[in-house]
């Protein structure tokens, strides 16, 4: 029997009905445990091509908003706490790397397979796999695995499918408690995240930078025309690769451009904020500069990303 009907099938019609007894033996099993029995159904699944239909789509998306609190207090935890013993780090980086792999090969299959008529479903689908490839990004560096083979290129595919079906600027809420955000900004947080990907960042650190990004960009928009007055960085979507600074390059019509400058302000901000110990009255920014990691994470951000260090390179 299926994740699906396990999860959402009646007692009385145990094989096509509703019952939540498969969702409450997870309730009953720690975090990582249930993050790894519930990446393996899915896996199953996806394999028998269970998720083709409209109702098993749904069914889908509801067990993934369900479970997405445990993998959230498993990544809040991680992030936190540094002196985790070394075989429960890698257990659990690598349970959670391959839950959101599972979900995001899940979503962009169904992208390629959705019907373009049901738009609200399509946009969850698309909305969903770029944050799951964004928590992949994240977590890759601490885990026995590689992205996989085209990852790049795949997450360049959903913003293009967005863009053909003009769903970038709508905002939409991926997740139960996190703040509706546009398929355009998501995009730039992965692509940006993914730009550092080369920095030997602690947990801790990636998590700032996450946060940072989600916070900060996203009202920046995507141009398709080049400006060297205020592009800064581009992605390149016919190309496996993250987003990159301009420099010594030719513009092309699958490249997409936007500007860094706000970004940038606000990091030199907190830094001076650190540097000279002011507090500042807005929450979002006190909390971050208080983060212990924060002075080097945001030296390094501006050591990568800001105009100072283009002309530096």
């Amino acid at each position: 029997m299926s994740i699906l009907h396990k999860i959402f099938s009646p007692p009385s019609e145990p094989e096509n009905g509703i019952s939540a007894a498969w969702i409450a033996d997870l309730s009953s099993m720690d975090d990582i445990c249930a993050i790894e029995v519930l990446t393996e159904k899915l896996a199953h699944d996806f394999q028998q091509h269970v998720f083709c239909n409209a109702q098993n789509i749904e069914a889908l998306t509801s067990i993934d908003g369900k479970t997405h609190s445990i993998v959230e207090r498993i990544t809040q935890y991680y992030a936190v706490i540094e002196n985790i013993d070394h075989d429960l780090k890698i257990r659990i980086s690598n349970a959670v790397f391959l839950y959101h792999l599972q979900l995001f090969r899940i979503y962009v299959g169904l992208s390629r397979n959705l019907s373009h008529t049901n738009q609200r479903t399509l946009h969850i689908v698309l909305s969903r796999a770029l944050k799951n490839a964004t928590q992949m990004i994240k977590w890759q560096p601490y885990n026995l695995h590689h992205e996989p083979a085209n990852f790049w290129s795949e997450i360049s595919g959903i913003f293009k499918a967005a863009e053909q079906l003009a769903l970038l600027t709508a905002k939409i809420q991926s997740y139960c408690g996190q703040e509706p955000t546009s398929l355009s900004s998501a995009y730039i947080q992965a692509c940006m995240l993914g730009s550092v990907q080369t920095i030997e960042f602690r947990p801790q650190q990636i998590e700032i930078v996450s946060r940072l990004l989600s916070a900060w960009a996203s009202k920046i928009s995507i141009d398709t025309a080049y400006d060297a007055k205020h592009h800064l960085f581009y992605v390149d979507t016919a190309a496996n690769v993250p987003a990159r600074r301009i420099k010594d390059f030719s513009a092309a019509d699958s490249h997409r451009y936007w500007c860094f400058e706000d970004v940038n302000s606000k990091i030199e901000l907190c830094r001076l904020l650190i540097e000279y110990k002011i507090s500042p009255k807005q929450r979002q920014i006190k909390e971050l500069i208080s983060e212990k990691y924060a002075a080097e994470t945001l030296a390094a951000l501006a050591a990568e990303w800001s105009h100072t260090a283009l002309q530096t390179v």
